[in-house]
């Protein structure tokens, strides 16, 4: 599935959250980022797991493409991401 320009899915099975250090099954994992897609502008990096959107949890990716959908074109929203077994915030503007 494609969200702004990146290769996304939804996070997969224990196994995953475990290697990932996600904290439950629940998440979408960024695959691909290529350069100059809106992802890669807005800081996002291969081997994400978006948790967070704002304050809604993210549980798939259809949650992700509904959130980003709402947003009006310069809007700005902070999304919670585990980055190498980080969190981190990373500020998507559309």
């Amino acid at each position: 599935m494609l969200w702004e320009g990146a290769t996304v899915r939804n996070i997969v099975g224990i196994d995953e959250v475990s290697a990932m250090g996600a904290p439950g099954e629940a998440g979408v994992v960024v695959l691909n980022v290529p350069e100059g897609s809106t992802a890669a502008r807005n800081g996002f990096a291969e081997g994400d797991l978006i948790l967070k959107f704002g304050n809604y949890g993210i549980d798939t990716v259809q949650d992700l493409l509904n959130y980003t959908s709402r947003l009006k074109s310069g809007q700005s929203v902070e999304l919670t991401v585990l980055r190498n077994y980080d969190t981190v915030t990373v500020r998507f503007k559309k």
